[in-house]
């Protein structure tokens, strides 16, 4: 924590977010690798800790557990697979966000698995929540697949980010990837998205994300509010996202 509060000495005055919702895909959390990047989820919870303890709300959408879950399962080939790779991999999810959270400082860490009755009920509960302590949220896919699926909240968590985003009322929706944002047609990071600006999606090597660059702008677009999409990696993206710097491609469209 020593390095930020070198950089960042009273910088909490400078703030403007105050409610922020950050969301991993399975790409980034992993590093387009087999298991959860241990390393990145300590500098995301390094990030966190900072700016809860400074006065910033986060509520971290993180996917992963079904890669995490499917070790020791073979071929996923059906949705009920990933079900189970799910239902096993979730507890080493948020056991790594803990771990990497507390010792960042955050005391309390708590894991909200959403299911489709609690679209329309999730605001008092998080409203007093976040209060207390960094929260990490995804879909329970284990046991509600169908219905999230259904309802569009989870196309790799992006919506269920969105979602949650507009529920609580967060002033910033952060969405974490593995390009530093939006690009252009001459592959060139759009600093500003508009309505109606051309995007193309450059082919990529990676596959594990099933939300990609598309689901992203749109749910973007849709945000009642600042919104942004930027590369997990990027330095101290989460504290300079809180700030107000330009990182990544930025929709605001209030």
């Amino acid at each position: 924590m020593e390095i930020f509060k070198h950089r960042f000495n009273k910088e909490s005055e400078k703030f403007i977010s105050r409610r922020m919702v950050v969301k991993i895909g399975s790409s980034t959390i992993t590093g387009g690798g087999e298991n959860l990047d241990i390393k990145f989820i300590e500098n995301i919870s390094q990030q966190a800790g900072f700016l809860f303890n400074n006065g910033v709300e986060i509520l971290i959408v993180s996917s992963g557990a079904v890669k995490s879950g499917k070790k020791g399962l073979g071929s996923l080939n059906t949705a009920l697979d990933e079900q189970v790779a799910a239902l096993f991999g979730q507890p080493d999810v948020i056991s790594e966000w803990r771990k990497a959270l507390n010792k960042s400082g955050v005391k309390k860490v708590g894991q909200l698995l959403i299911v489709e009755a609690d679209l329309k009920s999730i605001k008092p509960l998080l409203d007093k929540a976040l209060h207390y302590g960094v929260v990490v949220a995804n879909g329970n896919d284990s046991v509600n697949d169908y219905e999230i699926k259904m309802l569009l909240v989870s196309a790799d968590n992006d919506r269920l980010a969105g979602f949650s985003a507009k529920a609580i009322d967060a002033d910033t929706l952060l969405l974490l990837t593995d390009t530093d944002g939006v690009l252009d047609k001459s592959g060139k990071t759009i600093d500003t998205f508009r309505k109606g600006e051309e995007v193309v999606i450059f082919p990529s090597s990676k596959t594990i994300s099933i939300g990609g660059i598309s689901s992203k702008i749109q749910v973007a677009q849709e945000f009642q509010g600042r919104a942004i999409i930027a590369n997990g990696r990027a330095k101290n993206v989460l504290l300079k996202v809180a700030q107000g710097k330009r990182v990544g491609t930025q929709f605001n469209f209030t």
